[in-house]
């Protein structure tokens, strides 16, 4: 569920603000990714295939997600907590 959840925040992101979903997750700042050489296992098939067919927004349309125990001063509405996780919009 949290992998489905990070994978609509950004496709809300980039209906939000035009562009694509690799532009979004390339925004410096914006997520921390680790590319690799070769993609495999189990892991790696899961994401893709959360990536590629997400299924309905268990977000309420959010556009940014913290970890529950970190602070901010975001001016968000909080639209659901999903695990460790808090989403925002």
């Amino acid at each position: 569920m949290g992998q489905r959840a990070v994978a609509h925040v950004i496709l809300n992101r980039a209906k939000k603000r035009k562009l694509s979903p690799c532009q979004v997750l390339h925004q410096p700042g914006q997520f921390h990714i680790r590319l690799k050489k070769s993609y495999s296992g189990k892991d790696w098939q899961k994401a893709w295939q959360v990536a590629n067919y997400p299924g309905k927004d268990p977000t309420g349309g959010a556009t940014y997600f913290k970890h529950v125990k970190c602070r901010s001063n975001w001016n968000l509405k909080l639209t659901t907590s999903i695990g460790s996780h808090n989403f925002y919009r």
